[in-house]
């Protein structure tokens, strides 16, 4: 996202995506099958995650330096989902 200039207000994308990139002489099938498992136990369990909120913006490279807290405290709840259904980490 990006802010509106005028107002400081955000201005919601049209298409929100991501990269995954690694490098392939590193890891081995187990690990990205292992990355595959993870990714698709947060998608079964997207219904706790919500939003992320600023706590500190910086002027320049904010996603790169900026600190995000999640909203309704929703990770203390994925990590007890977590455990309930995979055991401890």
């Amino acid at each position: 996202m990006d802010r509106d200039p005028e107002t400081g207000e955000e201005i919601p994308v049209q298409l929100d995506l991501i990269r995954l990139a690694m490098p392939r002489k590193t890891y081995l099938q187990d690990h990205l099958n292992y990355l595959v498992d993870r990714l698709t136990w947060l998608f079964e369990n997207r219904d706790i995650i919500k939003g992320l909120n600023w706590i500190y913006e910086p002027p320049v490279l904010r996603f790169f330096e900026g600190i995000l807290i999640d909203e309704g405290n929703w990770g203390l709840k994925l990590l007890d989902a977590y455990r309930n259904q995979l055991g401890e980490i």
